[in-house]
């Protein structure tokens, strides 16, 4: 019983890194953090893996073998996603102040996809910044803040949105965002109180006034709120969920497929890397 319950556990880090685009090392990472304890069974561990890592690169590249399509896919896929009137609110907003693109980001800091996003979204802007306007919104897949959630999936998740607006006070908003998604592999992703107020530390926020933000979290989980409000009037229900020029997209999009969204808005491709 207990070995099928860890082959179980292998195969659904398996599933995370075709889906949302996991590397192998943070795959392999999750498929045993919570198996070391084993012992001896470890060999065990180790061939299921391979086997299932094995069998499911086989499948799912015989279920990718596409002719080159995802360009046209990925437009068509902008040009028919549902509408969705939503403004930037009070979401902290970086790039172009008259940009051809607009992308408002519902995300939650413990989310896996949401910091796969991160990633992409850091590339495109560095390569675009004249083109494109990023906004940050509030979706935390935590009921302590986000009561109207069928179910709790990330329990830190409200705690991060809420010390990430707190640096944000001290205008460190988006650089401890990307604090909060760096160590993402380490136990709970490196999100408990200490977590946080290391974080803080290493970004030199004033401790003392970060920690009081913390604890009295009145105006910023005020913001949070909205947030989540905002989102569950145009129908959010995952993570991250991506409002690109009014229309609503969900799930991880990559630097090749983003350009062929800004292509379709007039914006020139600069060949090259990320």
């Amino acid at each position: 019983f207990c070995s099928g319950l860890y082959v179980v556990a292998l195969a659904l880090p398996l599933a995370l890194w075709k889906s949302i685009g996991l590397s192998l090392g943070e795959t392999f990472a999750l498929a045993t953090q919570d198996l070391r304890k084993s012992g001896g069974q470890l060999w065990v561990l180790a061939i299921a893996f391979l086997v299932l890592l094995g069998g499911g690169f086989v499948f799912f590249s015989i279920m990718e073998d596409k002719s080159g399509d995802t360009g046209v896919d990925i437009v068509r896929e902008y040009r028919n996603a549902p509408k969705a009137l939503v403004g930037e609110g009070s979401g902290y907003a970086k790039g172009a102040s008259n940009p051809r693109v607009t992308i408002i980001e519902f995300a939650d800091l413990e989310c896996p996809a949401c910091r796969k996003e991160a990633g992409e979204l850091r590339a495109l802007m560095k390569k675009y910044p004249n083109d494109v306007r990023l906004v940050f919104r509030h979706y935390p897949l935590d009921q302590t803040c986000n009561r109207e959630l069928g179910r709790q999936i990330h329990k830190f998740a409200c705690g991060a949105a809420v010390a990430a607006e707190c640096a944000g006070v001290e205008g460190k908003f988006f650089e401890y965002m990307e604090k909060i998604y760096t160590p993402w592999g380490e136990a709970h992703g490196g999100l408990d109180r200490p977590s946080l107020e290391r974080h803080a530390a290493e970004l030199g926020l004033n401790a003392a006034s970060f920690k009081a933000c913390l604890d009295q979290p009145g105006p910023v989980f005020a913001k949070i709120q909205e947030d989540i409000r905002e989102a569950n009037f145009i129908g959010v229900g995952s993570t991250p969920t991506l409002v690109v020029n009014q229309r609503k997209m969900t799930g991880v999009i990559d630097l090749p497929k983003w350009e062929k969204i800004l292509e379709s808005e007039g914006v020139a491709v600069i060949a090259g890397p990320k």
